[in-house]
């Protein structure tokens, strides 16, 4: 657990010390600093009244190739209170599958599938107003925070990409491997 913290620690050193060795800054910074982790939606709780408009959280191991507008624009035009960035995803399953039925007999085989599945890439767009729906220093996941969205009707709308403009480079070869071909 201690090597857990001090990694996350050290990360955030790393990352102050980035910015602050910026010589020429076009913008503002704060940092905000967890006590303990709190999920990618509960760690919003520290945005309340200081957000008024519409606004992007990503998982920071994510990068997208994708005009932000055209994604801003597509949720305000559908009046979204939440907009789920998607990207197709492609699997093969290296084996025939089966499904069977009643006393075990073969309905249907199908011999190494290739499925394609929409995923969450981990980047939201979101109204400000929603901010009120989290918890305060609560462990909060964004699906809590879809959920509670939904179980009010909300809007929670979908915005797909393509599986080449999406890459989650949570690991260092994976990164490596990204960067070297321009995502």
């Amino acid at each position: 657990m201690s090597a857990c913290i001090y990694d996350r620690q050290l990360q955030k050193e790393m990352i102050e010390f980035y910015f602050d060795q910026l010589e020429e800054k076009k913008y503002s910074l704060d940092f905000i600093h967890e006590k303990k982790p709190l999920g990618t939606a509960g760690s919003l709780s520290f945005l309340k009244g200081k957000i008024k408009e519409s606004f992007f959280v990503s998982n920071c191991d994510i990068l997208i190739k994708q005009d932000y507008r055209e994604i801003h624009k597509y949720h305000k035009e559908n009046k979204n209170d939440l907009t789920i960035i998607s990207a197709l995803s492609h699997y093969q399953i290296p084996y025939g599958t089966l499904i069977t039925g009643d006393q075990g007999q073969l309905l249907s085989l199908e011999e190494k599938p290739e499925k394609t599945f929409m995923i969450n890439t981990g980047v939201y767009l979101l109204e400000s107003h929603l901010l009120d729906l989290v918890p305060e220093n609560t462990f909060f996941h964004m699906t809590d925070l879809i959920d509670k969205i939904r179980s009010k009707s909300g809007r929670v709308g979908v915005f797909p990409i393509s599986a080449s403009s999406w890459v989650d480079i949570g690991q260092w070869a994976d990164y490596q491997k990204h960067i070297k071909v321009g995502l």
